[in-house]
């Protein structure tokens, strides 16, 4: 969750996407797990993820928590269907 985003709601948009654009961008990198086993040699293998991010704006006591965290799993789903390690802003 985000706090302090500028008062202008383009402007705290445009600040909420560049976050999730840098946790795309971390959650991509691709990375290294070391696999060992008593009877075979250690492995190392390369490994990378997608993530499917939804964002839900609000003003604080706009809305309940709850509402808050359904409106960002709706956004989440469509990010899902838009084809995965996508951003999608919820939309009332």
């Amino acid at each position: 969750m985000l706090s302090e985003l500028n008062v202008d709601k383009n402007l705290s948009i445009d600040q909420a996407r560049f976050v999730a654009e840098k946790i795309l961008a971390t959650l991509s990198a691709p990375y290294f797990l070391t696999i060992t086993s008593d009877d075979q040699p250690t492995t190392k293998v390369e490994h990378s993820s997608t993530a499917s991010i939804g964002v839900a704006m609000f003003v604080a006591n706009d809305i309940s928590e709850i509402e808050i965290m359904k409106h960002a799993d709706e956004a989440m789903y469509q990010a899902k269907d838009a084809g995965r390690n996508s951003i999608r802003f919820y939309e009332s």
